[in-house]
């Protein structure tokens, strides 16, 4: 059996849930970004329409909803925030303080809304430790201006990111459509510096990170064409802008294909580049390997400090996925949370309906270590999930359904909350060497704590990368444990490097790779003779204790064996054999390889 060393094929067992809940009421209740807290509990921006169930005293109607929860999802405190508008919370920080910042969208002018302009502003909120209100701010003009992003400066202010639509109050310029707005706070609200980013297309950006130069680097879609952005691909493409301390264009890239691509979410990755996170529908240009003629896949892109690319990959199936947000994590990999749509194919596995939450860690250069789809068999999201100390992952979203890994849902869609324990890795494989022993190679491993192990098998490669299983070995299930396995056959690949790796069949299925070790053959080759050559009906071997002849076509198909003990001269029948090619291996007793080629006529 042929295994390609690809993506889908290398996933270790998802880690379980430990616990879920549901949170809301019998409306509409969604959970937009998740934190941990200094007392193992967690805190929760969202939005809420209900006045039920969770939610107490919303006398505002669609507010933002901040819910602070224990270890194990119990709700401490919440708040509703808001005017009798639309009221949404897309991002908040933790502060230095140990309070929270907000930023979301307004278009609500009365309550606790300060300086709103018109139509929808952007609204940034400073709660204390327990959620109440320090100070508010609205920015914007008066047209349609949403804050998506937010981060705490080094100097304790803040910056946002969002979309404006407008072209007075407080924004001073605009170059049409919808544009990029970067706004600087002090500690206290007040506005600091302010820039505008974009062209007379639709521009717009969804996630902002400080960088560790003191700078920041924002994230989102560009429709602009060529006359303004000359990378840009077509469509919308990811649009990664870097800029200084002060909002200075330091440098700014698209990236994608002829089709729809938009990115969602940034991190600064431990080397100084970016990992980038989003969504595709595009199969050039900057994309390779999308999973669906139609639909998004995930698209994460990793740039180097300069924003080239270094590595892309689309995760998915023939469904639509989309990436939320990515977290970096304590191995050196990444933790993304989205959705999914597909049913058991591609990267996908375990979609219990309708759209999933979908949860990927990929390792540092973006190989899947693990997927895991989270839902019912209704709509289903995950959009942002954050490493716990624990080893495990927390994350929010939203759920409709409840059924399946849902339960406890209170109506029109919850605010979902998911912990997920740390992974359990099934099997720790001490120790695996390959030694020659004359033409044969010895491998041997030792494993310890096997829990539920079913059984080894056996690969092997003669270039690293495309792996055959030759073998296997049953495994104890239990303890800690020492095998081996002798492969009789290496001089089949005709190769003086081969590569050697275990598979480990956990019982319930799931499997993980060993490391691969490599050995480097000094092979005995065996001399004989075969006559005549070309031939029709038989031919003749001569050689010194022959054990062994195996006759391959062209193609590397086996088409005669015979073994004999110790024979200097033999006669091979070969009437059945169609004309053409043929390589014959002959082996003699002390494992000694010769091969030669036969022409039959």
């Amino acid at each position: 059996m042929l295994v390609l060393f690809a993506v889908q094929q290398s996933m270790a067992q998802a880690p379980a849930i430990q616990w879920q809940k549901c949170l809301g009421g019998t409306n509409l209740d969604r959970g937009h970004r998740i934190k941990p807290t200094s007392d193992g509990g967690y805190i929760i921006g969202g939005q809420t329409y209900s006045n039920d169930g969770d939610v107490l005293d919303n006398q505002v109607g669609n507010g933002y909803w901040v819910i602070k929860i224990n270890n194990i999802g119990t709700i401490e405190w919440q708040k509703v925030l808001g005017g009798s508008g639309d009221d949404v919370a897309a991002d908040f920080q933790i502060t230095a303080d140990g309070g929270y910042i907000f930023v979301g969208r307004t278009n609500s002018s009365d309550s606790n809304i300060t300086g709103h302009h018109g139509d929808y502003d952007y609204w940034v909120v400073k709660l204390d430790s327990v959620g109440n209100i320090e100070w508010d701010r609205a920015l914007g003009g008066t047209s349609y201006d949403f804050g998506y992003s937010i981060v705490q400066a080094t100097d304790g202010g803040y910056v946002i990111a969002g979309v404006i639509n407008s072209s007075n109050g407080d924004i001073t310029h605009y170059y049409g459509q919808a544009d990029a707005w970067v706004v600087k706070l002090d500690n206290t609200g007040v506005l600091q510096w302010q820039k505008t980013y974009g062209s007379p297309d639709g521009d717009f950006v969804y996630n902002i990170q400080r960088t560790n130069d003191g700078g920041y680097i924002i994230v989102g879609a560009t429709y602009s064409n060529n006359f303004y952005f000359s990378n840009h691909h077509g469509q919308s493409d990811y649009w990664v802008i870097k800029i200084d301390s002060v909002g200075n264009n330091e440098w700014q890239k698209c990236y994608g294909g002829s089709n729809t691509d938009g990115a969602h979410f940034v991190q600064q990755t431990n080397d100084g580049g970016y990992i980038v996170v989003g969504v595709t529908e595009s199969i050039n240009g900057d994309v390779s390997g999308h999973h669906g003629n139609s639909g998004y896949d995930c698209w994460v892109v990793k740039l180097n400090n300069i924003g080239t690319i270094q590595w892309q990959k689309c995760l998915g199936g023939t469904g639509s996925e989309l990436g939320n947000s990515v977290q970096l994590t304590a191995d050196g990999g990444y933790i993304i949370a989205g959705s999914t749509s597909s049913i058991n194919n591609g990267d996908v596995y375990g979609n219990n309906g309708g759209s999933d939450a979908w949860i990927v860690k990929l390792d540092s250069t973006g190989i899947i270590e693990w997927q895991k789809c989270l839902g019912g068999t209704n709509n289903d999201y995950a959009i942002d999930a954050q490493p716990t100390n624990d080893g495990g992952y927390i994350i929010v979203g939203y759920a409709i359904s409840n059924d399946g890994d849902v339960f406890g849902n209170h109506g029109n869609g919850d605010c979902w909350v998911v912990k997920l324990a740390a992974v359990t890795v099934p099997l720790n494989i001490l120790s695996f060497s390959a030694t020659q022993q004359n033409n044969n190679t010895l491998l041997q491993w030792q494993t310890a704590n096997e829990i539920n192990t079913s059984h080894f098998n056996i690969q092997r490669s003669k270039n690293g990368t495309e792996f055959t299983t030759v073998g296997k070995t049953n495994a104890a299930g239990s303890g800690d444990n020492k095998y081996s396995y002798t492969d009789n056959n290496i001089a089949e690949l005709n190769a003086k490097t081969v590569y050697y790796r275990l598979q480990n069949i956990d019982k319930d299925g799931s499997y993980t790779y060993s490391k691969i070790v490599q050995i480097i053959y000094n092979i005995q080759h065996l001399t004989f003779n075969i006559y005549p050559n070309p031939a029709k009906d038989r031919v003749y071997i001569n050689g010194n204790n022959i054990n062994e002849i195996r006759v391959t076509d062209n193609s590397g198909k086996m088409v005669l064996y015979k073994t004999f003990n110790g024979a200097n001269n033999v006669q091979l029948n070969i009437a059945t054999l169609a004309k053409g090619l043929y390589i014959v291996q002959v082996k003699d007793s002390k494992g000694n390889v010769g091969v030669e080629k036969l022409v039959v006529e």
